[in-house]
């Protein structure tokens, strides 16, 4: 399943980028644990998170899209 037509990490502006083929309803960040430690409303095919709300560590993140019932994850290593 294409999820994403961009994901990617902005390193000058600290900055991960996500463009969805449909619209992002919200996202759910987990840490290492699996322990929620977010839920972000989108309401867009387009999202950027700061990487000031990570720490050092492996996150899933999941994305709930416009239409679907069940939550598609991706992994995010922030160093």
């Amino acid at each position: 399943i294409d999820l994403f037509k961009v994901a990617s990490f902005d390193a000058d502006r600290e900055i991960f980028e996500f463009e969805a083929e449909s619209e992002i309803t919200y996202i759910q960040i987990f840490n290492e644990a699996g322990v929620l430690k977010f839920q972000l409303p989108v309401l867009s095919s387009k999202v950027k998170i700061s990487k000031k709300l990570f720490e050092q560590g492996n996150y899933k993140l999941g994305f709930l899209m416009e239409g679907e019932s069940k939550v598609k994850f991706t992994h995010v290593v922030v160093k």
